[in-house]
Parts: structure tokens; sequence; C-alpha cells
């Protein structure tokens, strides 16, 4: 598997065999800056990662040209306009080109760049949200209609919010506001269930606790399912979502009472119901998570251990990812 992060100073690709196999097979760097890293892997099966450049205050993407990253990459400023390019999420579209979603800081909105090639050296930027102060978080997906569909957080209001596209390059949009109870819809996670509608995990500011937001259509406008998941102390951050081999969604985030990496496992599409377990309680851990599936369609989690300042991973051995 392959994961990118930021070690204080540079965007690091680290690489390993299988997800089972605990040990590294090589470390990359790829630019002397880079926070907020978001990776996906491009149509010719290569890493493109989408980041914040921190010292020029503009969103990069580094485009691989082998599987490791290794040798020759590609670095593209794609917005350099003010101060931008903040909490990137970065997917592939039907058209097989990368689509950004970002924070431009400077005017307080949610834009997104559809690039208009594998490397993202040239791309289409557009404002899509300018209400207020809001795009912070930002998670993109691609949805089953075939157009991006992005989660963020709307600082202005403390709402969670969903901006539907209308094409490939989300020159136009649809936005609804998905939860507005009290200070709601921090650090958002977005997925597409089986059902093919979005379903996010996030976090509750005013009561502490992860919430998941299951969608009754593809543009998340109308009635949604809003659930408390996890309400057990001071929880829900820096969540992570994806769809199990299961077919229901399997959420990584941090319990900050307890200092624990945390899973939940939901029981429905909706996740009305789930099964949550403490996976790390090693120290203070589970910081910055990020959940995938590996080859033998279990979940696989990486995440920030602060205790020892390092990055650390778990293979979960059943769908649940409990013991």
């Amino acid at each position: 598997m392959q994961r990118s992060y930021y070690d204080g100073w540079r965007t690091i690709i680290n690489w390993s065999q299988d997800p089972g196999t605990p040990a590294v097979m090589a470390f990359t760097t790829i630019d002397a800056t880079g926070q907020y890293t978001s990776m996906a892997i491009g149509t010719d099966n290569f890493p493109v990662i989408s980041y914040w450049d921190n010292t020029h205050f503009s969103l990069r993407v580094a485009h691989c040209n082998n599987a490791e990253c290794s040798g020759t990459t590609d670095l593209t400023t794609v917005d350099a306009t003010g101060f931008t390019g903040m909490y990137p999420s970065i997917t592939i579209g039907t058209d097989h080109f990368p689509v950004i979603s970002y924070y431009d800081a400077a005017n307080g909105d949610l834009r997104v760049a559809h690039c208009d090639n594998a490397a993202c050296t040239t791309s289409t930027k557009t404002t899509v949200d300018a209400t207020g102060n809001t795009g912070w978080y930002t998670s993109v997906a691609i949805g089953t209609d075939n157009f991006p569909v992005i989660s963020y957080y709307d600082g202005s209001n403390g709402d969670l919010r969903v901006a539907h596209c209308d094409n490939a390059a989300c020159t136009t949009s649809t936005k609804t506001t998905v939860d507005a109870t009290g200070n709601t819809g921090d650090h958002p996670s977005i997925a597409i269930g089986t059902d093919g509608f979005p379903v996010i995990s996030y976090k509750d500011q005013t009561n502490s606790d992860l919430r998941v937001a299951h969608c009754i259509n593809v543009t998340c406008s109308g009635a949604t399912n809003l659930t408390t998941v996890d309400a057990t102390g001071t929880t829900g951050l820096d969540g992570s979502i994806t769809i199990g081999s299961d077919h229901f969604p399997v959420i990584s985030y941090m319990n900050n009472t307890n200092g624990d990496l945390r899973v939940a496992h939901c029981d429905n599409t909706a996740c009305t119901s789930s099964t949550n377990a403490a996976v790390d309680t090693t120290g203070v851990t589970g910081q910055y998570t990020s959940v995938a599936l590996g080859a033998d369609h279990l979940p696989v989690i990486s995440y920030h251990d602060a205790t020892n300042s390092r990055l650390r991973v778990v293979h979960c051995i059943n769908v649940t990812c409990t013991p």
C-alpha cells in the first residue's frame, strides 16, 4: 500500500509490499513543502498527490512516474491566487483526470480544480461556494451519476455542507446544508455507499461526538439521515470513511478523551447502528486517520502516534476491525 504524509517540512510517500506486511520498503521525498496531503491512484496506475505549499500558500500537485514515486516527479502549482489550496482532497474523475476540492483562505471560499491531463499541468479552477467563510476540510468523491460530490465545513455558520457538481469540471453545482444543529460538520469524510448515495462522517463540535449523514439521493439534497455514532467522551476527531467489503461504511477516528484510535463499523448503509471498538490504546495515538481496503478486502488504517511522533498502520483482521 502507499501513503502520502507531511513530516513537518516535506511531502513523503512510503510504500510497503502488502497491507499485512509491516516492513516499509521505500521512502521518497517528493517536495520540500507539502501540508494537508491527499493521494489517489491515476488511470496510469501511478500516484497523484494534492497538497498545500505552506511556503508559497498555494495548491500544488505531484504526479509520480512510477508506482513507488521514485525518480522524476511532475510538480505543478495548480492555484497560486492569494492564500489558497488548504485542506485539499483529490479523486479521479470518470474522464480519467484528477479533480481536487480545496479551501481558498484569502476569500473564504470552496474551490475545485479539474485537471486537463493525468499530471494536472493545466486545469480549470472554479469557485464552488462563496457564501460566507466556507469550504474548510474538504472531501471529494465521484457519485454514481459520474460527477464529483464534496463535503465541507461552513465556518461562518458551523454547518456541514455538500456541493454536488453538475458536470465533471464542477463549473456549476447544487449546494445543500446537510446538518445545521449547533456547531457541526468538522473534518468531514465522504464515500459513496452501495445504495449509490453519499455517506459522510464528521465531528459534532457542540457535543464532541462522531456523527454520520446518509444522503437519500445523489445530490444530498432534501431530507438526510443523521446519526450520532459515538458519544463516548470527546470523540470523532480526524475521521475517515470508506465502504467495507460487506457493503457497509467503516470509519476510523480519534477519541480525544483517551487518546485512542477507534473504528466504527456500521451495521447498515445509513449507519443508524454500529459496532465501535478501540483499536490502538497505546499512549496518545490515532490522529489524522485514513482508512482504505487492502488487497484482502479488510480495512487498513494509517494514523499518527503523538506519543512517539510516528506514522503507524493497523491492518484489521476482520471487516468490523474488532479484536
